[in-house]
Parts: structure tokens; sequence; C-alpha cells
């Protein structure tokens, strides 16, 4: 946790603060009258991002999910994964029972009812059509009784039937409380919202323990046989996948490729110097694998996500707003439409191209400014240099113009960030970030701000990139132009995380508004810095994530399978078991022995081959054996015996060569994955052996460089 800071500490963070409010630009709409969500309404969408769009399907059509289903559909889980999605689930449940409407009325006098020796409680009825009220007729009863309520013998009186007392806690909404539940009544609070029980809006509810009174919910489940379990695996247990994201002390590398930044030298009295641990398997960068594979990441990183606040009691919820976006346009344009029209132009680009403008002119030109993002730029510029891009970046007419300054772009830098309509770090997922620091120790808050950095969307994620490295290269220089990490993550911290109702609002006339920026203030430093300082870290792909990547498609394998069967017992019945069963003719029988792998490379010279695998080969050596040995072209024999390497004929003209390079690495396809670009380090015996089904494709991979 943050130390206790005072704003004396924070005078980096409140000039800034203070830079924004006076810059404010008189149209800006703040995002109030936002619709408060249904309830269960922000349930369903937590269910539909983690993957269940099913549930919420059968919800909105009015159908519980039965104990059964369930235990079906999380039975291959981890059991902490399982459990959010459970509570999940029964919270629409018990929504869904809200709101279905009974043909009989509840009696008032029912709510507080009469208890009679014995146990027994005095139930009223409401008279039926054509009665005078309060009046009964012993040979007539109600259709329908309120749910909860159950016969019991006849005593002379049809208006006294025994009830079922409740056996779980009930919340305040009458909802049946999940026995977890009842033990979180309270926490820490959060500058943004409350700590407490679960709930997804952002309440905490108390929990009342021996609830004695009151209707219960009751949940009907069909009796009948055990039905056999869809999945041929067997359940994930905790011991199978360890939930724990591998960090060193002092040594490693700071990212999957080995790519040491300069955030590696920089000392940071708090933050200490955390390092990924190898694995065998490879690290895996969240930009290295396919967009289904990103999806199984998401749905998994929220699971864990959830789980961990769950445990710890931390709530968030997710802002809604009216504000109208512009479609046209630069400033005030979401990410998404500016790199949709910038695609266009462009089809590589991975991030809005007048973003990447700017900060390409900051880093050739203005990193070694003494007090860069600091000291303010001329308004009038500012404004002028905003119109400009506006009317003539997309025309191709746009220019630097000499009267700028360093200050005058980085302020026009900050001020495109703070214009976006969803914010950077967007609007479902900018208090969990804010919330990361209620976290009890470093080591798992830099694993909630991983887990939130694959949640986000790409084109966030890749400009937050962009952005982070810019930072990074702003505190290489901190000796000339004074700007070190604390004063940088101060500076940045309001432009990414200003609340819109603390910014209209007078710290001066309201202690508690004061008290809660100064918290923000503090909290949002340090998780900014943690951003800056481990961003080498926080684009990688947990271990056991990747593991359960791996099960899904295990999974699906399983379902169609299972799905062929009946196929293929109509297709038995009208052909020959033997033509059916025949199998096709090998092309490389070589590859068909135990350790042994084709490598592809379609776009080289040197298309083909078959290597034997041993304990030491990695994905480098592969790669290596596709370049270009000095004095010769290194063309294979696509019919080499297995293990040996047999150079091809010396090229007269090595220009006719086409050899790997360094921006070219071995890909896994398919298998138990989608696609993934393999680090070189990877050990292919070891990988070979996870997925053997998978083929193995050397092409090149561009990365995103700052010019």
């Amino acid at each position: 946790m943050a130390r206790a800071q005072s704003p004396g500490d924070l005078r980096d963070y409140f000039q800034e603060f203070e830079d924004i409010r006076s810059s404010k630009r008189h149209d800006e709409d703040d995002e109030d009258g936002a619709k408060t969500p249904d309830e269960g309404e922000q349930e369903a969408e937590w269910l539909q991002e983690a993957g269940y769009g099913f549930i919420v399907s059968k919800y909105q059509a009015g159908k519980e999910f039965s104990e059964d289903e369930i235990n079906k559909f999380t039975e291959s889980m981890p059991s902490n994964h399982a459990a959010v999605v459970k509570r999940r689930v029964d919270t629409l449940n018990a929504t869904l029972r809200k709101k279905q409407k009974y043909t009989t009325k509840i009696d008032v006098r029912n709510i507080f009812p009469e208890q009679l020796p014995g146990g027994r409680t005095v139930i009223h009825s409401q008279p039926l059509e054509g009665e005078e009220e309060g009046t009964r007729q012993l040979a007539r009863r109600p259709a329908t009784l309120p749910r909860g309520i159950k016969f019991g013998s006849y005593n002379g009186d049809s208006s006294l039937w025994t009830r079922q007392t409740p056996k779980s806690p009930i919340s305040p909404r009458s909802e049946t409380v999940h026995p977890e539940w009842s033990r979180n009544k309270g926490g820490k609070g959060s500058f943004m919202k409350n700590k407490g029980g679960y709930s997804m809006s952002g309440m905490s509810e108390e929990v009342h323990d021996n609830v004695q009174q009151g209707v219960e919910m009751l949940s009907l489940q069909q009796k009948g046989t055990v039905q056999k379990r869809w999945s041929q695996l067997s359940p994930i247990s905790d011991t199978d996948i360890t939930f724990d994201f591998k960090l060193e002390e002092n040594g490693g590398d700071l990212s999957p490729h080995g790519n040491n930044t300069v955030m590696s030298q920089v000392n940071a009295f708090d933050l200490p110097n955390f390092t990924l641990v190898p694995d065998k398997l490879g690290l895996t960068c969240i930009d290295d694998i396919s967009e289904m594979d990103v999806t199984y990441v998401r749905n998994n990183a929220l699971l864990e996500l959830t789980s961990m606040y769950d445990t710890h009691n931390i709530n968030y919820s997710r802002r809604r707003t009216k504000k109208r976006h512009k479609e046209h346009g630069i400033f005030g344009v979401p990410l998404v439409t500016l790199l949709e029209q910038d695609q266009k132009l462009k089809p590589n680009a991975r991030i809005p191209l007048v973003f990447q403008e700017i900060v390409s002119y900051l880093v050739k030109f203005c990193l070694d400014t003494e007090g860069i993002l600091r000291v303010p730029g001329s308004t009038s510029r500012i404004k002028q240099l905003r119109q400009e891009f506006e009317e003539r970046f997309y025309q191709g007419t746009f220019i630097w113009g000499d009267d700028l300054t360093p200050n005058d772009v980085a302020a026009l830098l900050k001020q495109f960030l703070r214009d976006l309509p969803v914010p950077l770090l967007t609007d479902e997922y900018i208090e969990a970030f804010a919330q990361v620091e209620n976290l009890p120790d470093k080591k798992q808050q830099l694993h909630a701000l991983n887990l939130l950095i694959l949640l986000l969307p790409t084109v966030h994620r890749d400009t937050l990139n962009v952005l982070l490295e810019f930072l990074e290269r702003v505190i290489e220089q901190k000796d000339t132009n004074k700007m070190s990490l604390n004063n940088v993550a101060m500076i940045m911290a309001p432009n990414l995380f200003m609340a819109p109702k603390v910014r209209g609002s007078n710290p001066a006339k309201n202690k508690a508004v004061w008290d809660i920026e100064i918290k923000m203030a503090a909290n949002t430093s340090n998780i900014m810095k943690m951003l800056i300082r481990y961003r080498g870290i926080l684009w990688t792909v947990p271990t056991y994530l990747m593991s359960l990547v791996r099960r899904t498609y295990e999974l699906e394998t399983l379902r169609k399978n299972k799905d062929n069967k009946s196929k293929m017992k109509g297709l038995l019945s009208k052909k020959d078991k033997s033509e059916v069963y025949k199998k096709p003719a090998l092309k490389h029988e070589a590859d068909f022995q135990d350790g042994v792998i084709r490598i592809q490379a379609p776009n080289l010279t040197k298309s083909s081959t078959a290597l034997q695998l041993d304990n030491n080969m990695t994905a480098g050596d592969v790669v290596a054996k596709f370049k270009v040995i000095q004095g010769s072209a290194n063309a294979g024999n696509e019919n080499s015996d297995v293990g040996k390497t047999q150079h091809g004929p010396i090229y007269n003209d090595p220009r006719n060569y086409q050899s790997a390079g360094d921006d070219t690495f071995l890909f896994e396809v398919g298998g138990n994955i989608g696609e993934r670009c393999l680090p070189h380090n990877t050990n292919m015996l070891t990988l070979y052996k996870v997925n053997p089904n998978a083929e193995w494709i050397i092409k090149r991979r561009e990365r995103f460089k700052i010019t």
C-alpha cells in the first residue's frame, strides 16, 4: 500500500491538475446524467464479456440456470474461476425471480407474520375474485402462493399454513446471499467507490446473518438421473495450474523477447526490481498470438481479476456516459474510429496516425528539453496547432511550424488523451486500474495491472504501450530534462485518471473532496509509476493463462469429435468401413518419427525441412537453419535425412536467395493454440510434447517502433 503523502509531495500532480482545470474548454461536457444500470444488468455484461453469452441469452428469455447446468459448464474450470461465475449466475437467477409476476398478491400482513406456538406462522390469504375483503372460504384456496410458502396440514382455517425457515442469510433485497459474501462485511474505503460485500453496482451491501423472518426464495430442481459429463478431460484442480504470477527480483529479462529497456536501470525507491522468470515454453507477449487466442486470454483474465478483487473485497463499477462521440475529425474522436479511418490509408496501422505523428516529433526533437511535460505551452499556439491538425493532417498538407516549442507539442499530446470520449484505460476498467492500490502488496498489484492490460481493447493497449515507451524515453534523459519517474508519473496521472465530477468541484470549499483528491493523487501516481516501470512485464501473458487457453482448444476439439461420431455412424452405414478409415498416403514418412517436426518457410528459398528435436534445441536454433551462412546460400534439401543438415548449392547471385533475417521468428500454429510467435529461447522439445499436433512455420514478424 502506498505511504501517506502530503500535498507537498504531490506538487507536480496538483500543478498539472490546475493547468488542466484552467485550460478546460467551455464546450466540454461531463458525463452527468448517466443511466443507473438496472438490477442484474452489470452481471449480464460481465458474463457476456467473460465469454458466457449463452447464459445471458437464457436470462433475457426469462429462464433460470439450474445448479446442474451451472456445474456442467464450470466443471472444467479452476475452482476460483468457477466460483466467480456461479456468483454472477446466482445473482441473475435471484433477479429473475424478483421480476416474476405472481397471480396472487402478497398480503401486507405477511411481511411481519404472526408466530404461533410450535414454530408455525400465520399466513393471511388475499380475498379471491368476487369475495368481500376479509372473508375466507374454507373450500377455496388461492391458486398460487408466494414463493417459499408451502401448504401445511389443514387446521380448520384456510389462512394458516406453515412456512419453512430460511437456512441462508438474506440480503436487504431479499436475495439469498452466498456464504462467502456474509464474511465480507466491510473493508477499507476507495477514493472512487465503497468497498464491501460483492456488488457490481459499486455499492456496499450490509449482510444480515441469522435472518429468521421473511419469504425464502427457493429454486426448484428437476429430479432424475445424473447426466453424463460431456467432457472427457478430467476437471482442472488447483494443483493442475499454479495461480502465481512468476516473478523474481534482481535478474532476468523484462520482456518476453529479451528487450531490456532503460527502465531496468531505473531505481525507484518504492518499486522492487521485478523481472520475469524464464519458461521453457517461451514467454508470450499479448501481441504475438492470434485474435482468437487473445479473446480466450481476455475471458480468463477477467475471471482471474474478478476472483482477485472478490477475495480482497474490492469493488469497481463501470462508467456509463451519455456523451455523444464524434465520428469525424481528430480530437474528441474514439481511438477505434480513428484507427478504422487510418487503416484505409495505411492497412498495417496499429495506433492512430495522428498520435504516432505527435509522439514521433517529441522523440526526435524534444526529449532533452528541460521540464518537458511539466511546463505548459502557449494556449494560443496549442489552439492553432490543434486546428491545423484537424484541417490539414488527412489532406497531407500538415507541417510542423518553426514557432512551436516542445512544450506546445507535449501539451497537445496530453490534450489529445484527455479529450478521448472513451478513456485510454476505457470506461469499463479505468476504476479497476485505480483500485489496484487497494491490493495488499506490490506483487499482487503488478499481477492485477497485468490482467487489466490484457483486458484492454487492442487499439487502446497498443496506444498505451507507445505512450509508455515515450515516457520511458523522457525518463532516460532525466539528467538533462529534469524529469524523473516520479515527476512523469505525477504529471501524467491526472491526464489518464481524472474523474469528471472531481474535475468540476472546488476542493477549497469542501474538505471531503480535498481528502479524496489527495488519495486519488497518491494512488493514481503510484499506478502510473508501475505502468511505466514495468511496461516490459505487463504485456506478457502469464503462463497459467496460456495453459487455460490451450485447455479451451482441447475442450473444443472434444466437442467436435463428439459431434462427428454421430455423423460417422451414418457414413459407415452407406460406405465400406475400410474406405472410411483408409489412411492417406504420407507425404513425408520421417515426419511421423518421435520428436520430429517439419518446419515450413513458404516465403523463403529454403521452404521446408524436417528436424529431429533434442533437449537443447530452441526456436532460435530452428530459425538459424534458415539464415544465410557467409559464403554460401543455406538452401535445404526437402528430402534430407532426419537429424542431418544438408546445405544447398552456392548461388552465383545471392540476391535471388531469400533467407531468414533478424525480424524472422518461428510460429506455432494449430493444435491447442491458434497462432503464436515463439521467442527464440523456447525449448522446442518441451513445446512439442505440449502441442504435438501443431504446425511450425517460419515468417517475418514486424514490431512497431517509435521512430
